[in-house]
């Protein structure tokens, strides 16, 4: 072997070795690229799931003359009876849909009241509350 082909092959070696480190490189940056895009897109979902949380909103439909015999909350297309606390009537309800609704109020002479339920949208935390006095409902005040 002549000495010029000696320079060529331990160049060549050289030029493999490079190769090999270049590849080894965008592998590594592939992989390091992939990775940071899965820990983003865990990010990315974890807070796509907490805009999906669903928020329980609260109803109380109150009475001091005890006159309520039931409540009945309708809202999102759905009906949920409130359950009796002392003078009280309450609920909770995870709001599903933008809109509004009603409490249908039977009180114990047979008449019925309804108290509205203005606009509720997903994921806010509403308090509804509201007083029932003369057979008509109105809005609980609080000072």
């Amino acid at each position: 072997m002549s000495n010029h082909s000696l320079v060529f092959m331990s160049n060549a070696g050289k030029l493999g070795r490079r190769i090999h480190r270049a590849k080894s490189f965008r592998r590594s940056r592939i992989e390091c690229l992939t990775e940071f895009n899965s820990r983003k897109c865990m990010v990315i979902c974890g807070f796509l799931l907490i805009g999906c949380e669903r928020v329980n909103n609260h109803f109380t439909v109150q009475s001091s003359s005890g006159e309520i015999a039931s409540a009945d909350l309708q809202l999102c297309r759905k009906n949920q009876p409130l359950m009796q606390r002392g003078s009280s009537f309450k609920g909770q309800m995870a709001i599903s849909c933008e809109g509004s609704g009603k409490i249908m109020v039977r009180l114990k002479d047979g008449s019925v009241a309804s108290c509205h339920i203005g606009y509720v949208t997903p994921g806010m935390e509403q308090k509804f509350e509201f007083v029932i006095k003369d057979g008509a409902c109105g809005s609980a005040m609080k000072l």
